[in-house]
């Protein structure tokens, strides 16, 4: 007890001399005149590609569910989908608001079915964007190889870690192993029953990888509205599919609560190399999380008329991951 508490101490502080590494980099002063062009209709225009971007995440989780054998209205699951935000903001990972926003939705149609929809909602998405960086990686003269490696490693590896959780033989295997192990062998048994169900529809699956590959799309609209709004003007489009994975997933990584200092030193890393200035990129990054907590606002409203509020604790944090 008293060691995982020094733990997220240490995360809390990690993060908090990453960022201090960054603003003592690229001064606050560098900053400010970047902020003052940003308009209320820029606002308002970023705030609705947010507001899109958890559309078509709830439609694809909406179609996922119904292969679970569930149904639920789309303005509900899209109540539900900013719960998960605000619950990002209080659980130690990204991790815990999907488990919420599966939490409250299990409780109608079942807490596996639930978990299942939400598990194959993010598995999908992240196939998409490693699909979309992969093609596009080959067409950048931008992209350097030590990128383009890192990509196809994060693909290979996502790849490995499909093919082993589909393998009964391999979740059998991990079950004999102690505590880990049998979390991430009841992960396996769940995915495997998720696809099994889904599979049944290949419609389905095509309808799931379309939304999937529209929602990476916006996505790098999102940054690249974000970039506007800072007054980089001069984005290169396909060198943002290539690195927009790669900066979401070290924004995912358990090292800080909320991959802070990560995810801001990660888009002033990679957009640089793109030809953004420091404080353009960190700018960019700045948005991009105030706009996680708008919806996170937003959310803690939505917790408030939902009914019933489970006591957070692990225990009632369903395993989705």
């Amino acid at each position: 007890m008293m060691s995982g508490r020094f733990f997220q101490i240490g995360r809390g502080v990690l993060s908090l001399l990453l960022l201090a590494i960054l603003f003592y980099l690229i001064p606050i002063g560098e900053l400010v005149p970047l902020f003052r062009g940003i308009s209320f209709g820029m606002i308002c225009y970023l705030m609705l590609i947010s507001i899109a971007l958890v559309y078509v995440s709830v439609i694809k989780w909406q179609v996922l569910l119904e292969a679970q054998g569930g149904a639920e209205g789309a303005f509900r699951l899209f109540r539900l989908y900013l719960i998960g935000y605000f619950f990002n903001l209080l659980l130690p990972s990204f991790v815990g608001g999907d488990a919420m926003r599966s939490w409250y939705l299990g409780k109608q149609h079942g807490q596996r079915e639930a978990a299942a929809a939400t598990f194959l909602e993010r598995y999908s998405g992240l196939f998409a964007m490693l699909l979309l960086a992969c093609l596009f990686m080959w067409t950048s003269s931008v992209i350097t190889v030590p990128v383009q490696i890192t990509v196809l490693g994060i693909a290979i590896c996502f790849l490995f870690a499909s093919v082993f959780l589909l393998s009964k033989t391999a979740v059998r295997a991990l079950a004999s192993l102690p505590t880990v192990g049998q979390k991430f062998a009841k992960q396996g048994a769940l995915f495997q029953e998720a696809v099994i169900l889904s599979a049944k529809c290949p419609k389905r699956i095509g309808f799931v990888l379309l939304y999937s590959l529209l929602f990476h799309c916006l996505a790098v609209v999102n940054v690249m509205a974000c970039a506007h709004a800072v007054g980089w003007t001069s984005v290169p489009v396909a060198d943002v599919f290539v690195v927009l994975p790669v900066i979401l997933l070290l924004s995912a990584l358990p090292i800080t609560p909320q991959g802070f200092g990560i995810q801001e030193g990660a888009f002033v890393f990679y957009l640089t190399l793109l030809g953004a200035s420091s404080a353009e990129a960190l700018g960019i990054a700045l948005i991009v999380r105030a706009k996680a907590y708008v919806l996170a606002l937003f959310g803690g409203a939505c917790w408030l008329f939902e009914g019933k509020h489970p006591v957070v604790t692990d225990s009632t944090v369903p395993e989705i991951q």
